[in-house]
């Protein structure tokens, strides 16, 4: 490896040479995304010198140092970010869970598209009426959305499963409305169709999907990325549920006069019911006796229904 060889011919390097090799030590995972040029450049020699330097360790060139360079740094990343190799016991499955969506939001803090974020956001708060759409447990997520920014005053609803329903609500949309996609698979149409065509009504369309190659990121006018990871047969919601919280978050920062009322008359809420709850309590034998009235209700009407057949 590169760090042998110079080890065993750092003592009969030149100055120059030592201060090449000074900083390919001390910044290999800088000096894999470099030129020769810009190594000679932060070492402050020639670019020539860099390329003797490689020579002078037994390559023939400076390509053949860098890749080994990079061979070095791929070996960190493949520690830090691959799962560990284990058996399957329940410890490990569960383990290697958790460090597969560690690495997905990971991923998306050092990737976040700061202009298409603050684009989405201004959208969501300004839109007349937000509609969310998603397939599969892509749909419960959806739900939870709306039902979440629902309480916090936003014009929100979700567009249900229904192919009529799901038609009625699209044509139903103005310009100036929202309508934000769930999709984390390869296989869901409806999301990237319904995308596609309140889009061409001039609707703000929003994508929160797994790859660039999903059919909902290529229709979207807005595409948030949440990738997905997979420990067995089922793919992991963790990373979508991170962006929409993250949403949520930050609608909810930007409406906070709202949001502490909110807060206010909902804790009142609950008090009140908590009061109903102690003003009128239900004792045991109460909940039995209605439940077993119940219960014979049914059992009567049924043979009734029975004598008359």
């Amino acid at each position: 490896m590169y760090q042998t060889r110079i080890r065993e011919a750092y003592s009969q390097l030149s100055a120059g040479y030592r201060r090449v090799a000074d900083f390919v030590l001390n910044n290999y995972r800088d000096v894999a995304f470099m030129t020769a040029a810009q190594v000679a450049v932060a070492s402050k020699v020639d670019t020539a010198l860099v390329v003797r330097f490689a020579q002078r360790l037994g390559y023939p060139g400076y390509p053949e140092l860098l890749a080994e360079v990079r061979g070095e740094v791929k070996k960190d990343l493949r520690a830090v970010y691959e799962p560990p190799q284990a058996e399957n016991t329940t410890i490990d499955i569960y383990q290697r869970s958790l460090i597969e969506d560690s690495n997905s939001l990971q991923y998306m803090l050092r990737h976040l598209d700061t202009p298409t974020i603050e684009k989405v956001v201004a959208i969501l708060k300004n839109a007349p009426r937000i509609f969310v759409i998603g397939e599969g447990v892509s749909l419960y997520l959806a739900e939870a959305l709306s039902l979440r920014l629902a309480g916090c005053g936003f014009n929100i609803r979700v567009i249900p499963g229904d192919l009529t329903a799901h038609i009625g609500l699209i044509a139903s949309m103005s310009s100036g409305d929202a309508m934000i996609g769930l999709d984390m698979t390869l296989l869901s149409r409806n999301v990237g169709v319904g995308l596609r065509l309140a889009r061409e009504d001039g609707v703000h369309t929003i994508a929160i999907v797994n790859s660039a190659a999903n059919h909902a990121a290529r229709t979207a006018e807005y595409v948030l990325y949440a990738p997905v990871s997979t420990i067995g047969i089922f793919y992991s919601l963790s990373a979508c549920v991170t962006v929409l919280h993250a949403l949520e978050s930050v609608l909810l920062a930007q409406k906070s006069d709202y949001a502490a009322d909110w807060a206010m008359r909902s804790d009142r809420l609950l008090r009140q019911y908590t009061l109903a709850w102690r003003e009128s309590p239900l004792s045991v034998g109460q909940i039995v006796a209605e439940y077993n009235f119940a219960q014979d209700g049914d059992r009567g009407e049924g043979q009734q229904t029975a004598a008359q057949g």
